[in-house]
């Protein structure tokens, strides 16, 4: 489903802007004003399901997957709904708000040699869209730094030992935000903003490392034009293009590229469900398998159950 929540989101964005400047909180506003550009211009943008994660991987992404640090794009922008929205800062001293609709902007920085992520949501209490004090950063050389944060989980809460660090992002803001909690205790708050959407886009990036996984656009270009055109001429916000990914489904995988795992998983004698996952290939190659009833009774039943389109091939 496409929600279109980044052009509320700009606006609310761009506002912020507009209070910095008013009380002298330049760099503040200077930041707001480079996001919400980057989010009107520069981002392609991509549509998750609901919780945003696109499957649930068998291990938690680490360092061994070092090499998929790599986004599409030199910017991307994921949006995705959380039907069962948590508080997004779980402070000791407040529980945050309520964040149901999110946005992941994610920055590719050839410069400095890594990603950063900006969280941005809409709060539920303000009924407006906000962006972290902070963005989380993760280098794409994991030698690691013994004072950086260790990214501590991944789908079902294994450990994981990729390395991220938290950088200021909204100047004064972040300023205040150390004064208050001191850099640990800001640093902490900066993770706990930005951990779903770190989450997500680490999953995005797996799958987008598999063959079998293409990208399409929702609408045609021209279609979406002719719809702008409508909506402007009533005074509507314009709408933007959407991409989605999209799964290729093989009715058979060649058995030769099998791991020893998949064999012996194959001779299991009892009936279970095999989740949906990714699987890596002998030729270093990764497709994704989708979930399956497995075992010797009627010599294995699939069952087909994914959240994104399906094409078989």
């Amino acid at each position: 489903m496409i929600y279109n929540f980044i052009s509320s989101a700009i606006d609310d964005i761009v506002s912020n802007a507009k209070l910095c400047e008013i009380i002298n909180e330049n760099k503040s506003a200077s930041m707001y004003t480079i996001i919400a550009n980057l989010l009107r211009e520069d981002a392609i943008k991509f549509a998750l399901p609901d919780g945003g994660r696109l499957f649930e991987s068998n291990q938690p992404f680490s360092v061994n997957d070092a090499d998929l640090l790599h986004l599409p794009y030199p910017v991307i922008a994921l949006e995705y709904s959380m039907s069962d929205a948590h508080s997004i800062t779980i402070d000791q001293e407040e529980l945050g708000c309520l964040a149901p609709k999110r946005i992941c902007l994610a920055i590719d920085n050839p410069e400095v040699e890594g990603i950063s992520v900006i969280p941005i949501w809409y709060d539920e209490n303000e009924q407006r869209w906000n962006t972290s004090f902070s963005c989380v950063f993760i280098p794409k050389k994991q030698d690691h730094d013994p004072k950086s944060l260790r990214y501590p989980a991944d789908v079902q809460g294994k450990r994981s030992d990729l390395r991220v660090e938290i950088k200021p992002l909204i100047g004064e803001a972040w300023d205040r935000c150390v004064k208050d909690k001191g850099q640990e205790g800001a640093e902490r708050i900066g993770w706990l903003d930005a951990k779903d959407e770190v989450n997500n886009l680490l999953s995005f990036l797996l799958a987008l490392s598999c063959k079998n996984v293409s990208t399409r656009n929702n609408e045609d270009v021209k279609t979406i034009d002719r719809v702008n055109a409508k909506r402007i001429s009533k005074g509507k916000k314009p709408i933007f293009s959407y991409k989605i990914l999209e799964i290729s489904i093989p009715n058979e995988i060649s058995k030769k590229n099998d791991t020893d795992a998949e064999k012996n998983a194959r001779r299991s004698p009892r009936i279970h469900l095999r989740r949906g996952h990714i699987r890596r290939l002998v030729d270093g190659k990764r497709i994704w398998v989708n979930a399956s009833v497995v075992g010797k009774k009627d010599k294995g039943i699939v069952h087909k159950d994914y959240k994104l389109t399906l094409t078989t091939s």
